[in-house]
């Protein structure tokens, strides 16, 4: 595990040439630091399953098992009555990449990302870039993955779309599967596991690979999402957004040059409303 060794630490926090317990993680940062990770480190050899069920509070305990009830029933267990156990698998790898990554559950053709969040009412922006990760990861189309979801565990709830509908929430320019993963692929040539590309020459490896893959906005359809915009409601000014979504969006891509300049937001009345 590259890095690994030099994160791990005695549990004062001084540094040790200890070795970490044999494939206690594929990604050391997912696991170096937990009460785990310091109650196996302390004393790998007397580590028994008695000392591993004192490490949690029962309340823990009873979260955990409240879930797994949950997920008994609801939604589900309508998902295994539809599915063979042949076509379910979990923790689902993509070849050809180099980097961790991988998914929670593939059933058949949908491909299903698992949290335990404790506010449910929130879908946070890294759990969207992750589905949208994992799904322009099987650059082969390996697992003909078809519909996207997110299962939530503390409300049993699954939401799930097919993945036009995901890249149409995402606002994705193009929505053309292969090219999109071709790209993906392209952006993670020589990537390292983990880590952001913070060199000045990474990033504008990156951005003159995004210039030049960028998808061309015929006329009539949005700078933004680069889908048709409908004609005005009535009689009047065109609309140049297809909606207001779009139209919000467009300042923050206008900063961060993913827009061309062209004096700013055009607001609520030229966007149109979705």
């Amino acid at each position: 595990m590259r890095g690994t060794r030099r994160l791990f630490r005695s549990p004062c926090g001084q540094r040790t040439d200890s070795k970490p317990p044999h494939n206690a993680a594929r990604n050391p940062y997912g696991f170096t630091y937990t009460p785990l990770f310091l109650a196996a480190l302390e004393a790998p050899t007397d580590f028994t399953l008695e000392r591993l069920l004192e490490l949690p509070h029962r309340d823990l305990v009873d979260d955990v098992t409240a879930q797994l009830h949950l997920a008994a029933t609801g939604p589900l267990q309508a998902l295994r009555a539809t599915t063979d156990p042949a076509h379910c698998k979990g923790g689902v790898m993509f070849a050809g990449i180099d980097i961790t990554a991988d998914a929670d559950l593939l059933a058949r053709s949908t491909l299903i990302e698992i949290k335990s969040t404790r506010h449910p009412h929130r879908f946070e922006k890294a759990t969207a870039w992750q589905i949208l990760g994992y799904l322009l990861l099987d650059t082969p189309d390996h697992h003909r993955i078809d519909t996207v979801g997110l299962y939530l565990t503390r409300t049993a709830t699954l939401a799930t779309w097919p993945v036009e509908d995901y890249l149409a929430l995402l606002g994705a320019r193009s929505r053309d599967l292969p090219r999109l993963r071709a790209t993906f692929a392209e952006l993670l040539t020589d990537c390292t596991a983990d880590q952001e590309p913070f060199e000045i020459d990474e990033q504008r490896r990156i951005q003159r690979l995004l210039e030049r893959l960028a998808t061309p906005i015929p006329p009539g359809h949005c700078p933004v999402c680069a889908q048709t915009v409908p004609p005005p409601a009535s009689l009047g000014r065109a609309r140049r957004y297809c909606t207001d979504w779009c139209g919000r969006r467009a300042p923050g891509l206008r900063l961060r040059g993913w827009l061309p300049p062209d004096g700013g937001y055009a607001g609520a009345r030229d966007c149109g409303r979705s």
